[in-house]
């Protein structure tokens, strides 16, 4: 398969891309940041570690709200904020993906977009998180300070089945609008997609039911900042392949803040949990 082919963007969008993916830590060697500690900031074209300095006394700038985003297996994610809110995604079950799911998981918020065993899991935490599914996921929700939409998508629209409906999350956590789109089928209806606008970090899910073409159409629809490709290793790494900007930090999991957001897509292959 020509995954080059398969995944390359919309042409509108590839000549700020095609600057390449440089990862430029010259200047750290240089002192100016000497002493800092991890906290992984993005540029256009541009990844710099950075974070809290320290010893000094003179006047600084209120600090960026910085949220942790850690991968768990296949579509799970847990993202927690600068105030400690814990979102979950797609817990999965027992031998139904290739990990075993962490121990002591206690979200304030579980998102399940689809109910199969690779998802539902909702037994896997430690408490008993606001859970937002099925019918009860739809619409406008609010839990744990968070305004949650979810939009539901069909295989065949024209036909609407609950037992197959997946739900598409979004929602802002510091100031960065987050969109997970589980198990997707298609490309969103243009009036759904208008609802939830632009994102900043995108849940692309690779070698499932979205198809290459409607990815395409989907990254149009959203323009995300930053995407996060989920699925089984294998195709996460296919997709990374032939994507045209890629960073992997060689952790699970990824600091993010808006302000330092890039300005176009990147993807970010997380290592397996």
């Amino acid at each position: 398969m020509n995954h080059d082919k398969k995944n390359r963007l919309p042409e509108q969008v590839l000549p700020s891309l095609r600057q390449g993916l440089t990862l430029n830590f010259a200047f750290l060697e240089r002192g100016v940041v000497r002493g800092l500690s991890f906290v992984l900031f993005f540029g256009v074209g541009l990844f710099v570690l950075a974070g809290c300095g320290g010893g000094s006394s003179a006047p600084s700038a209120r600090p960026p709200r910085t949220a942790k985003l850690q991968w768990l297996g296949h579509q799970s994610f847990l993202l927690t904020s600068s105030l400690g809110t814990k979102i979950l995604t797609n817990p999965y079950a027992p031998g139904s993906v290739p990990y075993a799911f962490p121990p002591n998981i206690r979200p304030d918020v579980m998102l399940i977009s689809n109910e199969v065993r690779t998802a539902n899991n909702d037994g896997a935490v430690e408490n008993f998180p606001t859970v937002f599914r099925s019918s009860v996921g739809k619409g406008i929700n609010n839990a744990a300070g968070t305004r949650i939409r979810g939009t539901p998508t069909y295989p065949n629209p024209s036909s609407p089945d609950s037992v197959r409906m997946n739900l598409v999350f979004s929602w802002i956590t510091d100031g960065m609008k987050f969109c997970f789109l589980g198990d997707v089928p298609s490309s969103l209806p243009p009036d759904e997609a208008a609802l939830i606008g632009q994102v900043d970090v995108l849940f692309l899910p690779v070698g499932g039911r979205l198809g290459a073409a409607d990815r395409d159409v989907v990254l149009q629809q959203l323009r995300p900042r930053v995407i996060i490709p989920m699925g089984s290793r294998g195709a996460v790494e296919a997709w990374a392949a032939g994507f045209d900007r890629v960073h992997r930090p060689g952790t699970s999991y990824v600091l993010l803040n808006r302000e330092a957001l890039p300005v176009e897509y990147v993807g970010i292959v997380l290592s397996p949990p």
